[in-house]
């Protein structure tokens, strides 16, 4: 769906959003981050152990990158094989052994993607709800003087939106 027509959903359910709801309100503040120098086998074991699909990287407390569960699966699949359109002749998961041998070797800093988007504390709930969709994301860090302050997912949104 279109960020317009989840803004019209919003307004037909006859649901009142204060205007002024913001980030800050609803956003989470104790969650699991990982340095530039953690080790992709503690990133892997916190992603299933805790059952995450995002991790920021932070140094310092400032935010320095992200890690998804598509940034982890790509470094076991090689970059040809995402070139392909078919790939029916791949019978075994030979490609993604190269995450197990990997898994040692490589840090955070090594398969972090650059952040694509962020939020204010104070940013309106209603301008991050329609970027969230727009973007296609379920989490986004919410950065203030530079520092990761927090997290906004689309659990917390529909939350504080649909069931409050």
């Amino acid at each position: 769906q279109e960020p317009d027509e989840i803004v019209k959903i919003i307004q037909d359910t006859g649901i009142l959003v204060k205007e002024e709801l913001t980030v800050k309100e609803i956003m989470l503040t104790d969650f699991p981050k990982v340095s530039l120098e953690t080790p992709l086998k503690e990133i892997i074991d916190l992603f299933l152990e805790k059952n995450l699909n995002y991790l920021p990287v932070t140094e310092e407390g400032k935010l320095c990158g992200e890690i998804t569960l598509r940034n982890i699966l790509k470094v076991g699949i090689p970059h040809y094989v995402l070139t392909m359109v078919h790939v029916k002749f791949l019978k075994s998961f030979e490609p993604l052994e190269t995450l197990l041998e990997k898994e040692e070797i490589l840090k955070a800093k090594d398969i972090m993607q650059k952040v694509e988007i962020f939020f204010k504390p104070d940013n309106y709930l209603v301008e991050a709800a329609v970027q969230l969709v727009k973007r296609e994301r379920e989490v986004a860090p919410v950065v203030e003087n530079s520092k990761l302050v927090g997290l906004l997912t689309l659990t917390e949104l529909l939350r504080k939106i649909l069931r409050a």
